[in-house]
C-alpha cells in the first residue's frame, strides 16, 4: 500500500492558510458594513439623545423641587411664615430678588455662583443661581424659572420650566400645579393657565413642569416634547 506522506503538520499549515484567506473582508464588504452601521446610528441616535435629555430634565427638576423646598422650610423655621417675609416689588425688581435670595435662601441652599440682573425669556428680571449639578434657576419676584442645563435656556418645556413661590403654602410649586392638568388640557392653545403644547408662543408654555410633577416627575407619553423643541 502506498504510504500517505501528507502529515498532520502539513494539514495544519494548509488549514491555517486556507482559514486566513477565508476570514479576510473585501473593501466592498467593509464599505457596505460601515454604511449599514451609519444608517442604524442615524435612525437610533436622535431617540437616544431625546431620552437622555428627558432623563436629565426629570432627575434635575425633581432634585431642584426637593432642595428649594427644603431650603425654604429651614428658612421658615428661622424667619417665620412666608406671608410675613419681604418680597420683591415685582418680577422686574432684580435688586429685590437678590435681597430675597440673600436673606431667605442663600444660607440653606448649596450652589456654585450667582449672577445679578439677569433676564429670562418671557421676560422677567432677577438673580440667577447656578447649582452644583449643572442646572440653574432665575428668581424674579415670586417667579422662578428653572433650567435643567444652565447653558441651554431657549425653549419653554424643554430647556426652561416655570415655578412660583406659594406664600400661603410656604413652598415652591410648578406654575399651574394647583390645576387639574392631563392629556386633554395640554392640548389647549394660548391659555397661560395650563398651556404646554408647542402651539402656544414660547413665553406661554408655562405649565410644563406641572404636567411632569403630576406624572410622578416623569415626562408623560402625551407630552409634546418634539413640538416644544421646535418652538422659538
Amino acid at each position: 500500500m502506498k504510504e500517505n506522506v501528507f502529515t498532520d503538520t502539513d494539514f495544519s499549515r494548509f488549514t491555517s492558510h486556507f482559514s486566513l484567506k477565508r476570514a479576510a473582508f473585501t473593501l466592498a464588504e467593509v464599505l457596505i458594513t460601515l454604511g449599514i452601521i451609519g444608517v442604524v446610528a442615524a435612525l437610533t441616535l436622535p431617540a437616544l439623545i431625546n431620552n437622555y435629555e428627558k432623563s436629565v430634565v426629570e432627575t434635575r427638576m425633581q432634585k431642584f423641587y426637593t432642595n428649594i423646598n427644603s431650603a425654604l422650610k429651614l428658612s421658615v423655621v428661622e424667619n417665620g411664615d412666608m406671608v410675613d417675609w419681604k418680597f420683591p416689588q415685582n418680577y422686574y425688581d432684580w435688586e429685590g430678588s437678590e435681597e430675597f435670595f440673600n436673606t431667605y435662601l442663600k444660607k440653606n441652599l448649596q450652589y456654585l455662583k450667582t449672577v445679578t440682573n439677569v433676564s429670562t425669556r418671557w421676560p422677567t428680571y432677577g438673580i440667577e443661581v447656578d447649582l452644583n449639578d449643572g442646572s440653574a434657576f432665575v428668581l424674579s419676584g415670586t417667579w422662578i424659572t428653572f433650567y435643567p442645563n444652565a447653558n441651554k435656556k431657549q425653549r419653554s418645556g424643554v430647556d426652561a420650566f416655570v415655578f412660583i413661590i406659594n406664600k400661603d403654602g410656604n413652598s415652591v410649586i410648578p406654575y399651574g400645579g394647583t390645576l387639574k392638568l392631563d392629556e386633554t388640557t395640554i392640548k389647549k392653545v394660548n391659555n397661560e393657565a395650563y398651556s404646554c403644547n408647542g402651539d402656544s408662543r414660547s413665553d406661554q408654555n408655562r405649565s410644563c413642569a406641572a404636567y411632569i410633577m403630576k406624572n410622578s416627575w416623569k415626562i408623560p407619553k402625551y407630552y409634546p416634547w418634539g413640538d416644544l423643541k421646535k418652538v422659538k
